[in-house]
């Protein structure tokens, strides 16, 4: 079979001059057939090696990721006793009339719980990326589950410096790795 005649299933072999001392073609370029080689130049064997050197350049463009923006707030940083102090003063705090009817309820809980995020956690925007597909094909569900519990034993081991998360960390994630 000759270099040139290497072509199935919609594959095509780039290399097409001799590539070994012999004269055979053993290295190889394979692309998809509408995946083209920019520059492609096959140096004379028997420099450094019975191979000859082959250089190329392929075109891979980098496809960039959807983004979109979400509205987060940074509740760690909020202060259980103040939030709490805060509901206590609040029209919360006090029991409701009794001529209230239910959406009205409703709407003061929403506006008054609202309010009180907006003061002690304000909403920002961040950008975030939508992945068009997964890391890899055997990267299903359970696989992101063990990773996701090992980097969040990781994480409280790494802010407690507690060795028990640290011996629960590395057994758990003896699976994931």
């Amino acid at each position: 079979m000759s270099a040139r005649s290497v072509v199935l299933d919609g594959l095509q072999q780039h290399v097409l001059s001799p590539t070994h001392q012999t004269g055979g073609t053993l290295d190889l370029v394979i692309t998809f057939n509408d995946f083209g080689v920019d520059e492609l130049s096959v140096e004379p064997p028997g420099i450094v090696s019975d191979h000859s050197l082959i250089i190329c350049s392929l075109p891979v463009h980098r496809l960039t990721s959807a983004t979109f923006f979400r509205q987060v707030r940074s509740w760690r940083g909020v202060d259980r006793a103040t939030l709490r102090q805060h509901i206590a003063d609040s029209s919360l705090g006090h029991a409701p009339s009794s001529t209230s009817n239910v959406d009205e309820l409703f709407q003061t809980y929403d506006d008054t719980l609202r309010n009180i995020a907006d003061q002690l956690a304000p909403e920002r925007s961040v950008n975030c990326r939508l992945r068009a597909r997964p890391l890899c094909p055997w990267f299903d569900a359970e696989c992101s589950a063990i990773r996701r519990n090992c980097r969040r034993l990781e994480r409280r081991y790494r802010r407690t410096r507690d060795v028990y998360f640290f011996y629960t960390k590395r057994c758990k994630c003896q699976r994931w790795d």
